[in-house]
């Protein structure tokens, strides 16, 4: 569940993002890209996470952390912030 958490914020940046550019009139495809390739880093990191916690009900790897929570908690207040700082344009 924390996972779909995390996409419908990043959705939500994005589509505030978009929406904040067009608005100003700095919509910039080069710009959207950017943060594109950003989104997806963030998606891959989301999985890595979940790989982890997963691996680790099957694997000692030496450790056990709730990892994705942790990694979704930190990506949702980053989302938080940058939805915050689009809607405040």
């Amino acid at each position: 569940m924390s996972i779909v958490i995390v996409m419908l914020f990043i959705v939500l940046d994005f589509i505030t993002g978009i929406v904040m550019a067009i608005k100003k009139n700095t919509f910039n495809s080069s710009i959207m890209r950017d943060g594109l390739f950003n989104k997806f880093g963030e998606i891959v990191i989301v999985a890595v996470a979940f790989l982890i916690d997963y691996g680790q009900t099957y694997l000692d790897m030496g450790f056990s952390v709730p990892v994705l929570e942790s990694i979704c908690v930190y990506i949702i207040l980053m989302e938080i912030g940058s939805i915050l700082e689009n809607v405040s344009r």
